[in-house]
């Protein structure tokens, strides 16, 4: 540290930014450029509220800060046991944040650090802290450049100093001018105010291009170019101050002999005094440094050039120095391939990179940096670690020592070229040429791959052997001539090929081949010799292959055949054909199609459309537009003759598409229909003539029917009128009698009579008003319904003791009178077939249907919703093999002496289910009970 000459030196304006810059960027009160040696921290700049210029090396986090080689972060001092990690140190007093990054040296040591410090807690990120790296290496490039510039003014001064003594001593002996004329400095004696040239050596005359003959004249009349660059006022300055003037490698631009030269010189201006110790003048010396400035800048601008190129570069480059190889000089490219950026600058190889250690690569760079031995690598394999996975590259790369201009090794050079697809496109092509062999073994077509000498097969798969009747074993390594007598034909072909460079292709082309047994047989192929190119563009072998295409020829010879015995049956069927080429518009016609409209054989399609009659033309183009949706193409129109005479054609044909499904091909029949047509419209007209007294029919059978109504419901009230006569009379004489007697017996078998067929009628009244009754639906709450119902019943209910078990029934919408004979006639049911002995138990319950059971029940409409009511009893049951039988009129499962009724009541319930679009089921099973199913829907 010592040997950059700043530590405990006064303030300067370089560093004193740097610190301000470190404020305003990071937005904090405190910021510090500090130097630190094995006692104190010395504080060289520093910007906040903080007076000490030093202070105890164990008083100050830069003193921990240059421990390590990263940037050191407290977020929040007061979280950190100081005494258990620290063991005698002493945190700072008020400081709540602090951040410092190293000022490490280019040869590894620690010399400072550049810090910020806050009063309060504040969170530092990854990025901040790659920023305070990037101020620690500018901190350090200025102290470098600080060193530099006093070395150069501690050579110019002890030289001044040199020459002034010198001077004393030469002056004293009257020996001065002597000195000066020798000194290889230019040396100038400006006097008086007016800056009079009293003196000036041979340097200082050669360098400005003076001669003796300025003695005596202003500086400013020698020299006017000097006052619009400041020396002038300078050397006034020091004539009337005494201070002396310093300036290291500054610019001087003289007029020779007319020109401008520009100079840089060490300058010192130094007050001369008199005997009697007054200023008398101003000495001026200067060290022309020209020759070095610009060596120097040439070496800057060759360094900014290498750094360009370095930049600009698509391959890695690095330098690496030091025993640890710290990363010195890289590229972009390597901060790519590394996964880093410009903040690793500065560190350790392995530290960057601890994965190459153990693949060998740190030994051979320990090599070439002690040995100064040269390693080269070609396809090497290294992988990275990324994300705790092995990123796999090859590299053709080259180590080589870095040397300074006295020939020390101070590190490392490393060149490299990613050639990871080069090797995998090399170990891909033998992957590939393996694949093609095997691609060609097992390819479904014939292949064989023939050298230009002799035609000789270098390969073969099975398939091209099957073909021409030969084994791979016989052609492979043979001249395919000397194998197959027959190729000896194509020979001057192939040889085109292979001296052309140009594919040869054939296609169905007749081959008539013999096997061993000499069988001849004649196949049908597709070829095409193909040149093999070599990779410097020549062509040595030539690759044939053969599909055998003999089934699909004999198949377009049959359906050729097939075509024209077709085209035969469609002429003697008198049908004409036609074949278009949508997209061109051009027509194929037969000669029977120009016959149908009429036209020349070589007539257009546009002839061919205007044949049609104009009213059926949107019927035509209706039907195209159909086509192009389905592809088929079907209607039927009138042509018009040149005659005038009109007739019927119906046009069938079908629409084939591209490949980007845009129609290519209409190909399709016509056929006259006139004698059709009129025949369909005379049936039709002899339909509509039927269907005129069909109605008129069923009009009468309609009146006919009413008139049945209408003597059935007259008969049946007449009927009813005897019937309550006899019952009358009966029942009188069956009172006049003497209940001991015969006659009442008679009389009360009369009476029953009466009363089954008054009961029978009343039963046929009301299934005829079901069957034939227009239904007017309306909304119907069930639960209602059934309270009524129930209280019709009370007396029997009483009579037979029956419990009911009832759930909440729905809101349908239903005609009132059919669902009260519904239920009435299903609840009847439960209470008359009864056991003995057993007291009834009746369940009415009710639920949506789920959508499930609604698609097994395909008589209902999928989108309406149903209820499912179920009314089951304990009774006497029946037998499931009647179920299908139960709704039938008249149908009786039980005799009548023991139940009463004429099997109409569920023939009733059928009917009113039915009127309502839903669907009844039974369920029963002997002496356990009967079960019914209700399915309505909820609206009609």
């Amino acid at each position: 540290m010592r040997r950059f000459y700043i530590l405990d030196t006064s303030p300067e304006q370089a560093f004193d930014e740097i610190a301000a810059l470190l404020a305003e960027t990071f937005e904090v009160p405190l910021a510090f450029v500090s130097l630190v040696d094995e006692a104190k921290v010395f504080f060289k700049a520093k910007q906040g509220p903080y007076e000490a210029t030093e202070v105890p090396r164990d008083h100050s986090y830069c003193s921990l800060s240059i421990l390590s080689k990263n940037v050191t972060v407290f977020e929040d001092t007061q979280n950190i046991e100081w005494t258990e990690i620290y063991p005698g140190f002493t945190p700072p007093k008020g400081l709540r944040f602090y951040a410092g990054a190293p000022i490490v040296t280019r040869d590894g040591a620690a010399i400072g650090t550049v810090c910020i410090a806050d009063f309060k807690p504040k969170a530092f990120s990854t990025k901040e802290q790659r920023l305070l790296q990037q101020f620690a290496r500018l901190a350090l490039k200025e102290m470098e450049n600080h060193r530099d510039a006093l070395d150069y003014a501690q050579v110019l001064e002890e030289k001044v100093a040199e020459a002034l003594q010198q001077l004393k001593i030469y002056e004293a002996e009257g020996q001065a001018f002597a000195l000066y004329s020798q000194a290889p400095v230019a040396v100038s004696l400006y006097k008086t105010e007016e800056l009079i040239v009293s003196y000036a050596n041979e340097t200082a005359f050669k360098i400005s291009g003076k001669t003796p003959e300025v003695i005596g004249k202003r500086f400013i009349d020698v020299l006017p170019e000097m006052e619009s660059q400041g020396f002038h006022n300078l050397l006034k300055e020091v004539y009337r101050t005494g201070k002396i003037f310093r300036a290291n490698e500054t610019l001087l631009t003289i007029i020779i002999d007319g020109q401008p030269k520009d100079f840089y010189f060490d300058l010192i201006y130094q007050p001369y005094y008199s005997a009697n110790g007054d200023i008398e003048g101003v000495l001026a010396f200067g060290i022309d440094l020209t020759e070095q400035v610009l060596s120097r800048k040439a070496v800057e601008v060759s360094e900014q050039k290498f750094r360009n190129v370095l930049a600009q570069a698509p391959y890695p480059i690095l330098i690496m120095k030091g025993e640890e190889l710290r990363l010195e000089v890289a590229n972009p490219p390597l901060f790519k391939l590394w996964g880093i950026d410009e903040t690793s600058l500065g560190r350790p190889f392995l530290d960057i990179l601890p994965e190459m250690k153990e693949q060998g690569f740190w030994d051979l760079l320990q090599k070439v940096y002690r040995e100064g031995y040269i390693h080269y690598g070609y396809d090497s394999p290294v992988y990275f670690l990324r994300d705790g996975k092995q990123d796999l590259h090859y590299f053709n790369f080259v180590y080589h020592p870095y040397t300074e201009k006295d020939g020390f090794i101070s590190g490392v050079l490393v060149l490299a070229t990613d050639v990871t697809e080069q090797v995998l496109a090399r170990k891909k092509a033998a992957e590939s040429e393996a694949n093609f062999r095997s691609l060609i073994l097992q390819a479904p077509v014939g292949i064989c791959i023939l050298h230009r000498n002799k035609l000789t097969v270098e390969i073969a798969n099975d398939r091209y052997a099957q073909m021409i009747n030969r084994s791979r074993i016989e052609l492979e390594g043979a001249p395919i001539t000397a194998v197959l007598p027959i190729a000896g034909q194509y020979e001057p072909i192939l040889y085109k090929v292979l001296d052309s460079g140009e594919p040869f292709y054939a296609t169905e082309y007749a081959i008539e081949l013999e096997d061993q047994e000499q069988n001849k047989k004649l196949i049908y192929v597709d070829f095409v010799y193909e040149p093999l190119r070599e990779s410097d563009g020549s062509v040595n072998r030539v690759m044939a292959l053969v599909i055998d295409v003999t089934e699909k020829v004999k198949a377009r010879q049959q359906i050729e055949e097939m075509e024209a015995r077709t085209r035969l049956g469609i002429e003697a069927s008198e049908q004409g054909t036609f074949d278009v080429n949508v997209k061109t518009n051009e027509m194929k016609a037969s000669r029977r199609l120009a016959e149908i409209f009429d036209v020349e054989d070589d007539a257009d399609r546009h002839r061919y459309i205007s044949a049609i009659h104009p009213d059926d033309l949107v019927l035509r183009e209706n039907a195209y537009k159909s086509a192009y949706q389905t592809s088929i193409l079907e209607y039927e129109g009138r042509v018009i003759k040149k005659i005038g005479f009109v007739i019927w054609v119906r046009v069938k044909g079908k629409i084939y598409f591209d490949e980007n499904k845009e129609p290519e091909r209409l190909v399709g029949i016509v056929q006259e229909i006139t004698e059709h047509k009129n025949f369909s419209e005379a049936l039709a007209r002899k339909v509509e003539e039927r269907t005129e007294e069909l109605e008129q029919a069923n009009k009468q059978l309609l009146a006919i029917n009413d008139e049945l109504q209408q003597f059935a419901y007259v008969s049946s009230h007449d009927l009813q009128e005897p019937l309550r006569k006899i019952r009358l009379y009966a029942s009188l004489l069956s009172q006049s009698i003497e209940k001991e007697g015969g006659a009442n017996t008679h009389l009360q078998k009369i009476n029953a009579s009466a009363e089954r067929m008054s009961s029978l009628i009343h039963s046929l009244l009301e299934y005829s008003r079901t069957t034939n009754a227009t239904p007017r639906f309306e909304e119907l709450d069930l639960n209602d319904l059934l309270k009524t119902i129930l209280t019709d019943y009370e007396l029997l209910i009483e009579q037979k003791g029956a419990t009911f078990e009832i759930g909440t029934l729905p809101v349908i919408e239903g005609v009132s009178l059919q669902m009260n004979q519904l239920f009435f006639n299903l609840i009847g049911n439960a209470l008359k077939f009864t056991k003995r002995g057993v007291y009834p138990l009746i369940k009415i319950s009710a639920e949506p249907l789920a959508e499930e059971s609604k698609k097994r029940l395909t008589d209902l409409k999928p989108e309406k919703d149903y209820t499912i009511i179920t009314i089951q009893d304990n009774g006497i049951g029946f037998d499931q093999a009647f179920a299908s039988k139960i709704f039938t009129v008249f149908q009786r499962l039980n005799d009548r002496s023991s139940f009463g009724g004429y099997g109409i009541g569920l023939a009733l319930c059928k009917k009113v289910v039915q009127a309502h679009k839903g669907l009844i089921f039974a369920e029963g099973e002997l002496k356990k009970g009967a079960k019914f199913t209700v399915v309505l829907p909820l609206t009609q």
